[in-house]
């Protein structure tokens, strides 16, 4: 398995749970070289902490298993009808 597979997987069954629980989603979007870019939607795209927990919580998480190489870019997506 490729580190990018590896990291797909480790967002996906490990730290996408704990983000579903406070009604946020987390999507893997790339990986490439060493930035990795994620996409956060849900609560997480109106929550006031989300950049204080994401680069708290997610890069630490990120670092303790891939290694603090990784950059992290976070895309958030807030929903359509928020524009109306």
């Amino acid at each position: 398995m490729n580190l990018e597979d590896e990291i797909r997987k480790y967002i996906d069954e490990d730290l996408r749970s704990k983000v579903q629980s406070d009604g946020g989603e987390i999507k893997f979007i790339s990986l490439y070289e060493d930035l990795l870019t994620v996409k956060l939607q849900g609560e997480c795209s109106r929550c006031p902490v989300a950049n204080g927990c994401f680069s708290d919580w997610f890069l630490s998480e990120i670092h303790k298993k891939f290694g603090d190489n990784i950059k992290i870019k976070k895309i958030i997506e807030k929903p359509y009808f928020w524009d109306l």
